[in-house]
């Protein structure tokens, strides 16, 4: 009479997994400790709220206030802080684990919803994700400018020099959405605007003064250019 073997052969893989969680429980103590003891690099924030408090007019043309409230992204006006704690900022991200994707606290695990994301900034969470994944050249930003913005040749080839790249400043969207309101070109002063509000907020970097021409891409379905064949007709 034989003796069944499968209790052994369980016990024998539990034992094994509790072993691995120990493991991984170890490497990740390991890390953090050798993390404390390291100098830790200097954290920087992009934040453009004190640029936005004088940027965001009191009030925009008709046209660009329908188009921007048909966006869903008129919000963004006022969500940005013009003063930031990086102390709080910096006991968040250390605390902050890629592998699970979520913060460590004391009290257990915490991680960052789209309903939060609703909540905090006031935007749209249903549709199409904002990720376009397209390669935008020198050139390409230079003719979207034209095309889009209505600037001469000669003005977006002078941009695109001084930036090096397939990006647009934030300081020359500004000028370019104050000369197309000016000419009472409101659709390409709408683009330029759009471009700053969402560079100076959700898609700010660590250039702190560019944003991305992808973003303007009239290919891709985001909510900054699908939005012109919707309501071109208030334009």
């Amino acid at each position: 009479m034989g003796f069944p073997v499968h209790w052994f052969e369980e016990e024998e893989v539990r034992s094994t997994e509790r072993v691995k969680e120990e493991d991984n429980v170890e490497r990740l103590m390991a890390r953090d400790s050798r993390e404390e003891r390291q100098p830790k690099p200097t954290l920087k924030v992009a934040a453009h709220g004190s640029k936005l408090i004088g940027w965001v007019p009191p009030m925009l043309p008709r046209q660009m206030n329908d188009w921007i409230v048909a966006s869903g992204l008129s919000s963004l006006q006022h969500t940005s802080l013009a003063r930031i704690d990086t102390h709080l900022l910096s006991a968040f991200v250390e605390r902050w684990h890629p592998e699970t994707s979520s913060f460590h606290m004391s009290f257990g695990e915490m991680t960052i919803t789209l309903d939060d994301v609703s909540c905090l900034l006031h935007v749209p969470i249903r549709g199409e994700l904002v990720d376009p994944d397209v390669v935008v050249t020198d050139y390409d930003a230079i003719h979207l400018a034209v095309e889009l913005f209505g600037v001469s040749l000669s003005d977006a080839t002078a941009e695109a020099s001084t930036v090096r790249g397939p990006y647009y400043k934030l300081d020359w969207l500004k000028q370019i959405f104050e000369q197309q309101r000016a000419a009472n070109n409101f659709t390409g002063a709408m683009r330029a605007y759009m471009m700053l509000l969402l560079g100076c907020t959700i898609l700010a970097d660590k250039t702190f003064t560019l944003v991305e021409a992808k973003y303007l891409n009239p290919q891709f379905p985001s909510s900054l250019t699908s939005t012109m064949s919707s309501i071109n007709g208030l334009m």
